[in-house]
């Protein structure tokens, strides 16, 4: 149990709404004191306003879920092992802030000391350039400043740099920072540019162990292999011009919330083309249907004047000389113009993921979100009717045969793409059926002013079609527990992720034992649980995205996982 507790945890601080609660004004004001304190070369900080609140918080949330490591947390277990004896002097309503620099190897903490008599218990009491300095058993020393903020290290080396300290903090924090200082429990700040060569060499190593892993399956592997370059050089030119990186994260009984914002270079090709993107004011869940286990959304319109990451990545696989003995030129300059034709009009998607009503499989609907769904559709249906092997060799879809059907006398047209996977063994492979069905389709049909799809078996596909076109169904958006979720998050998002746990769990298992694999079941039952949400937003130069996770959720997933962990079957 501890073990998938602590990974829960993780996740959700990598993912990394703030906690809603109102400013302390002598907190917020011993905050300021420590950053003063900072030194100028410091390029990482680790801020908690009230080391007990966030203790607080974080025991709140594990009574909650029922994680007991994390509901009998002390303020010992966060900052023990870093100041050892040095502890008993720490003020532990107060802040605490430990600061790094990218050129060093040791960081420095500072905290609000509850009193002084390390420094004042005899008459020649050791001092540092003038300050009352101190060594604790464990290595830990200090220096203690007039306004009661002691600086914590290892060497006195480390502590003569907050001596010099140039107060060029908070300033240099940047106004996302400085709010979050007023209503979170923990800001996490970078300034990334000193870290650029670690950074570097990091992605370097990923991209390498990833190509040497796609390697390993041959030379179908080479269009992959092309599109993940492409990828990490796009992310590498993004990082080479990101200026700071900031986490805010709060924790209560009610769940966490954690929002994280990347800032990018002014003048910077990053900069200049999210300046370009148009932010659509529409509501991202209009005309999905209630329901879903998952459901996901984008929709923003980028900049014309700008090579798109769509023509980036395709350009970067039709460049694979394998693709290209596949398919002539003349086929393949027809299929990439129709593409960039198709992308002009598709601003963006949405979709809801549940199980099927058979059962069977899974069943994916939603919209395609356009400016002209007409032309839109039009270079959809020219893509599959005029450049099949293009498509398939993209690996956007398997080979489809398209045909349009009409629903009835005088309604809309429908499109139906019916799909054929490869078949092994005069069988389909059963992770593919367990997905999409035996007789996969995509169904597509103007609904407003979006192309409405379904996908999974052709029949359900179809019936779930003609429910959205129609419009017999109930809003999303209209869900109590959409409303809930969004209460936590912050308005208009670019993309947003919505995510019932305990019910993805039971489907994901279901997908599991469909394609016969031995996974014990998980039953969610009929209860409806908080949704977990994610939400992104485009500024015109940075990218920022919110986290929040009920921990009434977290308590039923982790309720399955111990059912599956105590299964019978010995499969997990």
């Amino acid at each position: 149990m501890r073990r998938v507790a602590i990974v829960v945890i993780i996740v959700i601080a990598l993912l990394g709404p703030q906690s809603g609660s109102a400013a302390d004004p002598a907190l917020e004001a011993d905050v300021l004191r420590l950053l003063g304190h900072v030194p100028a070369d410091t390029h990482l900080l680790l801020i908690v306003p009230s080391v007990q609140q966030f203790i607080d918080g974080i025991s709140a949330f594990g009574r909650t879920t029922e994680i007991d490591f994390l509901a009998e947390m002390k303020t010992a277990t966060l900052l023990e092992d870093s100041l050892g004896d040095a502890l008993s002097v720490v003020r532990e309503a107060g802040p605490a802030v430990l600061a790094l620099s990218a050129e060093r190897q040791e960081p420095l903490i500072l905290a609000v000391v509850s009193h002084d008599q390390p420094w004042t218990a005899t008459s020649d009491a050791a001092r540092l350039d003038e300050r009352p300095y101190c060594e604790f058993e464990g290595g830990c020393c200090a220096v203690l400043f007039d306004d009661r903020v002691a600086v914590f290290g290892r060497d006195k080396d480390e502590l003569r740099r907050a001596l010099g300290s140039e107060r060029v903090f908070p300033d240099r924090l940047g106004l996302f920072a400085r709010r979050a200082l007023e209503t979170d429990q923990v800001i996490f700040w970078v300034d990334l540019p000193p870290w650029q060569p670690l950074i570097q060499q990091t992605l370097e190593f990923v991209a390498q162990t990833t190509y040497m892993g796609l390697a390993a399956a041959g030379p179908d592997a080479e269009m992959t292999i092309g599109l993940y370059r492409a990828m990490f050089e796009q992310l590498e030119t993004a990082l080479g011009e990101a200026t700071t990186y900031t986490v805010a994260v709060g924790v209560d009984a009610a769940g966490v919330r954690a929002r994280d914002r990347i800032a990018f270079r002014s003048g910077g090709r990053v900069a200049a083309y999210l300046s370009g993107i148009k932010r659509p004011e529409r509501d991202l869940l209009r005309g999905l249907p209630a329901g879903g286990t998952i459901v996901f959304a984008c929709e923003w319109e980028g900049p014309s004047e700008s090579g798109s990451l769509n023509d980036v990545f395709l350009g970067a696989m039709v460049d694979v000389p394998t693709f290209r003995e596949r398919v002539s030129e003349e086929m393949l300059q027809g299929a990439l113009a129709n593409n960039r034709e198709m992308n002009r009009y598709l601003h963006g998607f949405s979709g809801v993921v549940s199980r099927a009503p058979s059962g069977d499989c899974l069943l994916f609907k939603g919209q395609y979100l356009s400016s002209d769904v007409a032309a839109m559709r039009k270079h959809i249906r020219r893509g599959f009717e005029e450049f099949p092997d293009v498509m398939c060799a993209w690996g956007v879809v398997p080979s489809a045969e398209l045909s349009r059907e009409k629903r009835g006398p005088g309604e809309a047209e429908v499109d139906v793409y019916r799909f054929e996977f490869d078949v092994r063994g005069g069988q389909i492979d059963p992770m593919v059926s367990a997905m999409y069905g035996e007789q996969c389709a995509m169904v597509m049909v103007q609904a407003g002013d979006a192309l409405a799809y379904a996908m999974g078996e052709r029949d359900e596909a179809m019936k779930a079609a003609q429910k959205l076109a129609d419009g017999a169904f109930t809003l999303l958006k209209d869900d109590a527990r959409v409303t809930a979720l969004f209460e936590q998050l912050s308005p208009e998002p670019q993309f947003c992720l919505l995510v019932d746990l305990p019910h993805m769990l039971e489907m994901m298992t279901g997908l599991l034992q469909q394609a016969g694999l031995p996974v014990p079941a998980v039953d969610a039952g009929s209860q409806q649980y908080p949704l977990a949400g994610l939400t992104g937003y485009i500024e015109t130069d940075a990218l920022r995205a919110e986290l929040y996770v009920p921990a009434r959720a977290v308590r039923a997933f982790l309720s399955e996982i111990e059912e599956l962990e105590a299964s019978e079957s010995g499969a997990y």
